[in-house]
Parts: structure tokens; sequence; C-alpha cells
């Protein structure tokens, strides 16, 4: 084999290399975007939830804030997922979810307008 043909087989095998490398990170870069996507559709969701049973049950809890709530709410959306299958639920990490959501440094549009909704369930004009 001539020393150009051995740094033709090189280059080939690097650009395989380079090839298969790229393909794998794409995949899994497409595998993590759709991953996101149904991790936002499914907290959209669950916000629409707890909103729907705040405002049906408002009047019978002295809820003060959405920490006096908690409980009820997991409670509420394990069930809800259970039945539906709509969604799914951590019960382990939905509290600290809520309380993510529910605070107004959050930078997401999604969380600001479930903190809106809060603010005119709780402290009505």
């Amino acid at each position: 084999m001539h020393i150009n043909e051995a740094l033709f087989q090189i280059g080939l095998l690097h650009g395989y290399y380079l090839q298969a490398l790229y393909e794998e990170r794409s995949s899994e870069h497409m595998s993590k975007a759709a991953s996101e996507t149904e991790k936002a559709k499914n907290s959209r969701r669950i916000k629409k939830e707890i909103l729907d049973y705040l405002s049906e049950n408002a009047r019978k809890y002295p809820w003060t804030s959405i920490d006096d709530c908690i409980p009820e709410l997991i409670s509420m959306l394990t069930e809800k997922a259970k039945n539906t299958r709509e969604f799914t639920i951590n019960p382990d990490t939905i509290r600290a979810n809520i309380k993510k959501w529910a605070r107004s440094s959050s930078k997401s549009e999604s969380d600001r307008e479930f903190q809106e909704q809060l603010a005119e369930l709780f402290y009505p004009a």
C-alpha cells in the first residue's frame, strides 16, 4: 500500500467515524427535544387540572395560598392520572413543581399565566 492510499483510507475512516458520531448525537438531541416537549405538555395539563380543582373547591376549603392545598392537589392529581392516563405524575416531585410554578421568579410564560390565575383565585379583586 502506498502512503497516499494509506492516508486516504485513514481520512475515509475518520470521516465515517465523524458521521456516526454526528448521527448518534443528532438522535440523542431529537429524543431529548421530544422528551422536553412531552414534559412541557404534561406540566401544562397538570397546571390546568390544578386550576380547575382550585376554582371548583375554593369556597369549600379555607385555603389562603397554594401551600395550604398541596396535599389535596397531589391526591387529586394522582387519582386523575391513574384514572384518565392523559398525563403522568410523580408524587415525589409534584410538590416541588407546584411551588416552582407558583414562584414569581419563574421566566416561563406558562408559569406566569399559572401565577396570574392563582392570584385571581386566592386574592380576588
